[in-house]
């Protein structure tokens, strides 16, 4: 499976390679034939798709560093609220009822 994973993603790269090649001889022919409608392209193609591009990696940074955030806040507040419960007990005797050891490791928890 994982082999199939890696020859697939082996054959995108390489179909990408393959195609960014034959955009970069397009445009350098068109930049030898004509540079008035390559500069014309560049502007109204290339420019806008390269913003494009530069926008959608600047959101996905942007989402995964507020998803990290907020899962962050969430195990702060999830922790905050059982020590001023009390809930400390009750949580490690539910834990080891099922067998479970080590709930130091597994709640985070130092003062347990």
């Amino acid at each position: 499976m994982r082999r199939k994973n890696q020859e697939s993603r082996n054959k995108n790269i390489e179909d990408g390679i393959s195609i960014g090649g034959f955009i970069l001889i397009y445009f350098l022919f068109i930049f030898l034939i004509n540079k008035q409608k390559f500069w014309y392209q560049i502007n109204h193609y290339i420019l806008p798709l390269i913003g494009i591009v530069v926008i959608i990696i600047f959101v996905y940074f942007y989402k995964k560093n507020k998803d990290k955030t907020n899962k962050k806040k969430h195990l702060e507040l999830l922790i905050k609220t059982i020590t001023e419960n009390n809930l400390e007990g009750k949580i490690i005797n539910f834990i080891q009822s099922f067998g479970k050891e080590k709930v130091k490791k597994i709640l985070g928890i130092s003062r347990l």
